[in-house]
């Protein structure tokens, strides 16, 4: 056995006996942390160091940008590194087939718990899907790390964002999850662009390049709502007769996307992220390719349109999203934003106005 096998048995056989607990099991609050990264890394095994050290250096880097930002910072989500921790969970997600209307969704540790739940509904009246995501709450894990370092930013920004609209709770997902996927974008684009130095660097490029593909994306599920919305709307068809017709639609859709499978269920969870992806892109164009822009006037005009118990009207707040911004669009126009001069808006291509789903 080599000297260097040696070392690294040793070093497996600290990291399992000789530390407070398994290596795997000790975590590490990354935002509190006065070391760096490789001083903090340094503790566990050479094969783990290995793997993730440059994508926590990433992860700092994203953090540390992110406290820069006016509505980002003092949100320290995304800081603990769990080497042992799990970050895939289960979502369980019901629709009434021949709606939207969203019977359940509920996240989980336990796949068979959420098995037992799914087999309580009626199948021929329900559509169930169950399907892992990356759970908002975990830890940096290894498994995680290993992602490509565009899809960790935007997965960073996207859920932060949640903590930032915390005060509009209210405000229904698919406003704000659709929200939060152009910012994914946007702010990652931001990221890239100030970590390297230049603007439209490779990471900033295949952001805007994933950005287009969902751009594309929400138009294919826009134009499939529309076509189920007179068959959900229709009070005289049976949930039988809906489900049927629905069928050439969602089969246009797993063609034009390359699906393996659509149904109710799947359909509504997508469609939260891209219902309102066109329009919330168009209103980040005209305010300049500016998040904090953004992220301004959209806080502005939901808490506007919210009541005594802040909910959000969702059709109110898109109305006036649509009118205040899709007017803008092929016009060269100035508008004033509060704080920020006058400008003028470029031409940018023309996005078909969206009718709100609330």
């Amino acid at each position: 056995m080599s000297w260097r096998h040696l070392a690294l048995a040793g070093t497996f056989l600290y990291g399992a006996l000789c530390s407070p607990g398994n290596y795997l099991e000790r975590t590490v609050d990354l935002c509190k942390e006065s070391r760096t990264i490789k001083e903090i890394i340094s503790e566990y095994p050479y094969s783990l160091e290995q793997e993730v050290e440059n994508k926590l250096e990433l992860v700092d880097s994203i953090n540390k940008f992110l406290d820069q930002h006016e509505y980002y910072k003092d949100k320290k989500s995304f800081c603990t590194f769990f080497p042992g921790g799990k970050d895939e969970r289960w979502n369980l997600y019901v629709v009434k087939k021949g709606s939207q209307d969203l019977e359940l969704s509920t996240i989980g540790d336990d796949k068979q718990a959420l098995e037992d739940i799914k087999a309580t509904y009626d199948e021929k009246t329900y559509d169930i899907s169950l399907f892992k995501i990356y759970s908002p709450g975990a830890p940096l894990t290894p498994n995680f790390l290993q992602k490509d370092n565009e899809t960790i930013a935007r997965f960073i920004i996207h859920e932060r964002f949640h903590e930032i609209n915390d005060p509009y709770q209210q405000s229904p997902i698919i406003m704000e999850e659709s929200m939060a996927e152009m910012l994914e974008h946007a702010v990652a684009r931001e990221f890239f662009n100030s970590e390297y130095g230049k603007p439209w660097n490779k990471s900033a490029k295949e952001v805007e390049d994933h950005l287009e593909k969902r751009l594309k994306t929400a138009e294919n599920y826009i134009r499939a709502y529309e076509d189920l919305e007179p068959i959900i709307n229709n009070l005289n068809y049976s949930v039988e007769l809906k489900d049927e017709m629905a069928q050439p639609i969602f089969a246009r859709l797993k063609e034009e996307e390359g699906l393996k499978n659509i149904n109710w269920s799947n359909f509504a969870s997508d469609f939260k992220y891209l219902r309102h992806l066109p329009l919330f892109n168009t209103m980040h164009l005209v305010l300049g390719n500016d998040s904090s822009n953004t992220i301004r006037e959209f806080m502005k005009i939901e808490e506007k349109h919210q009541d005594s118990d802040n909910n959000v009207d969702a059709k109110e707040a898109l109305a006036e999203i649509s009118s205040i911004y899709s007017g803008l669009i092929n016009t060269p126009k100035a508008i004033s934003i509060d704080k920020v001069a006058t400008f003028y808006i470029p031409r940018i291509p023309a996005i078909p106005f969206v009718h709100p789903l609330f």
